[in-house]
């Protein structure tokens, strides 16, 4: 099965697709923080929290009506950026970074954030 952007919606788009796009974006973004929040939830629970590194990390962006666009085979900067939010023990807070990031690179990371072979 092929499904490519131009597939995902009659053209042109209207405003009821993007909204309707919007709002299944939206409910998958609160689904994530939810999971997220009880996972932080259980690990502070069973007293891992302050020695546990959280890894978040996703596939790229939608985008959804940027361009008249809903999916993610275009090279705008919508579509190119993706996620890498890093939590825990020996990790800067707040500290935001435009660095290229890949994925590559986090096993690296991670192993040597916890002294790993």
């Amino acid at each position: 099965m092929i499904i490519r952007d131009e597939n995902l919606a009659p053209w042109p788009r209207t405003p009821e697709i993007i909204q309707a796009s919007l709002a299944d974006y939206y409910a998958l973004i609160s689904h994530i923080d939810k999971s997220v929040g009880d996972l932080i939830g259980t690990l502070k629970k069973e007293g891992l929290y302050e020695n546990t590194i959280i890894v978040y990390a996703a596939d790229n962006g939608l985008a959804i009506g940027s361009h008249g666009l809903l999916g993610k085979q275009n090279l705008y900067e919508h579509s190119m950026k993706v996620p890498l939010i890093i939590s825990g023990p020996g990790i800067p807070k707040d500290k935001v970074s435009d660095a290229q990031k890949t994925r590559f690179l986090m096993r690296w990371f991670i192993c040597t954030t916890c002294s790993l072979p």
